[in-house]
């Protein structure tokens, strides 16, 4: 299993990321911190983003990791 952990920034928008991730992936708001499913090959890779800016993937593609970073930027 893979795992990739990033800080990208000091803080997310953690409410609005959560709705914009919610187009497009099945999505857990926590107090603090989102729990997003990315699809992978007939099974689901995880990701947890947390408000003071840190990213943690489980079983996500590089490609998936990628995207989602460039996805989360402006938040």
């Amino acid at each position: 299993m893979n795992c990739q952990a990033f800080c990208t920034a000091g803080s997310y928008q953690i409410k609005n990321l959560a709705e914009r991730l919610k187009a497009h992936y099945t999505v857990v708001l926590h107090k603090d911190a989102l729990h997003v499913e990315i699809p992978h090959q007939g099974s689901f890779g995880d990701v947890f983003l947390f408000a003071y800016g840190a990213c943690v993937f489980w079983n996500v593609p590089r490609e998936g990791v990628d995207m989602l970073l460039s996805a989360i930027r402006e938040f």
